[in-house]
């Protein structure tokens, strides 16, 4: 009989029957062991301050989230109009939830880039 593996064995409980207890001892340290490391990585996530601190409920601009940031707020706008950041419009007034920006940070946002510099003539003024 082949042994089963940990997520046959959540499906069916049964199937532990006829193991020897040196393979159930096995399958339950390496349970343990899971166990601890998702204990440890929780706790150091709970640890971890916040990327926004303001209420919850709060609205920010695209100002404000352009100066939290340290990124141009034309920037910030992009990332909205692109459809790559998360926003909420308020008649003529789009503003942005604390929450929806902190999951972008830890999701999109670890690939996002601030915009390439364009490349200065001789005469010093942008291409476009």
């Amino acid at each position: 009989m082949s042994v089963p593996t940990l997520d046959e064995l959540a499906k069916d409980a049964t199937r532990a029957a006829g193991l020897s207890a040196e393979v159930l001892a096995a399958l339950a340290s390496v349970c343990t062991a899971a166990l601890m490391n998702i204990t440890a990585q929780l706790a150091v996530i709970a640890k971890q301050p916040s990327a926004i601190t303001v209420a919850a409920d709060e609205l920010l601009t695209a100002k404000q989230v352009a100066e939290r940031w340290s990124v141009p707020e034309t920037w910030v706008r992009e990332k909205y109009r692109a459809g790559m950041l998360p926003f909420v419009q308020l008649g003529r007034y789009v503003r942005f939830r604390p929450l929806d920006l902190e999951r972008y940070l830890q999701t999109a946002g670890k690939d996002a880039q601030a915009p390439a510099r364009l490349p200065l003539h001789r005469n010093g003024i942008h291409d476009v």
